[in-house]
């Protein structure tokens, strides 16, 4: 989570969105293949993922 806090603060007023995904989630397949499309199709956003699938 540090490493997210970090990305986060270098990232300084660009928007960000952050997917928290776990990789049982059915949901959070689909939506993966879409976030790297809005990744690729804009610059200016800054896309960061958190895999929850361990956290208790």
């Amino acid at each position: 989570m540090a490493d997210l806090e970090t990305k986060l603060n270098d990232a300084g007023d660009q928007l960000v969105v952050i997917d928290f995904f776990a990789t049982w989630c059915g949901p959070c397949k689909m939506i993966s293949p879409k976030l790297e499309e809005l990744a690729q199709e804009c610059s200016n956003i800054i896309i960061l993922k958190s895999d929850r699938s361990e956290i208790n």
